[in-house]
């Protein structure tokens, strides 16, 4: 079962960076959404239950967008395979109205606060040793998308991962000797990657896409990574931007240092 997800929206109001710290205050992961905070849309295609809450103020009913939509400030979204009850909701809203909403609480409202935090379960990263097959099999959202250009240094890969508002850049180096094999334990370098399972999964259909050969073993490929970097190869190169962007940015890099070299600035040792 994997933990909710708390997604912070940037909606013009300025209060993403208190509503941050004070979910991470508690221990939780908090993905930040420039995008879809305004798109009613968005909401009514969540898979899974949910609930919306304004910084401050009153919650909205889980599961429902009500007909005069204001954007959210922040939601939390539960896995579709925990299944949340009423009850279960009522101690998330008084968790959200203890911990996070800075207002008055009732009597008793730290006890019902920390069942609420029952129900949200703590975030752990993953093992990818207990991964089961099945559960990597399964259907993913629609909003996970991988994007690859080729660049005087590698391959690029740009991985857009639901409820985050800036794609994940690697970059290959090894891309012409070792194919795309690298891409998919360097996306494990970022702290968010990697803390639900369809992380994983995700990887697992790119590896059959891209008809790598042999089967998919996350945790082999890892400990054959961080192996590797052990003994002094380069850590991989991962990039919150966007694939353009930085091909423009090595670009750069690459003529700047042929500049210098030229000039005499910088010197080759043989």
């Amino acid at each position: 079962m994997s933990c909710p997800k708390f997604i912070v929206f940037v909606v013009g109001k300025g209060l993403e960076g208190e509503i941050i710290t004070r979910v991470e205050n508690r221990g939780y992961h908090a993905l930040v959404d420039s995008i879809h905070g305004a798109e009613k849309v968005f909401f009514e295609q969540i898979v899974g239950q949910w609930r919306g809450y304004y910084f401050q103020e009153n919650t909205l009913v889980a599961d429902q967008v009500p007909q005069d939509f204001l954007p959210f400030d922040f939601c939390i979204v539960f896995d579709k395979s925990q299944a949340v009850t009423e009850e279960d909701f009522e101690f998330v809203d008084a968790w959200v109205d203890y911990f996070i909403n800075p207002k008055a609480v009732e009597k008793g409202g730290e006890e019902k606060a920390l069942k609420g935090e029952a129900v949200l379960k703590k975030p752990v990263k993953l093992n990818v040793e207990a991964q089961d097959l099945q559960l990597l099999s399964r259907e993913l959202p629609s909003w996970y998308d991988l994007k690859m250009k080729e660049v005087k240094k590698g391959m690029l890969y740009e991985v857009t991962k639901p409820h985050t508002d800036m794609p994940y850049v690697v970059l290959n180096w090894n891309w012409s000797k070792s194919g795309h094999l690298d891409f998919f334990t360097s996306l494990f370098v970022c702290t968010s990657w990697g803390v639900c399972s369809d992380d994983v999964a995700f990887l697992k259909q790119c590896w059959e896409k891209l008809e790598m050969a042999g089967d998919f073993d996350m945790d082999q490929l890892l400990n054959e990574r961080v192996e590797r970097c052990n003994k002094g190869e380069a850590e991989p190169r991962v990039w919150r931007n966007y694939i353009d962007n930085v091909d423009m940015l090595l670009s750069d890099c690459i003529t700047k240092r042929k500049d210098a070299v030229e000039g005499g600035a910088v010197k080759r040792i043989k």
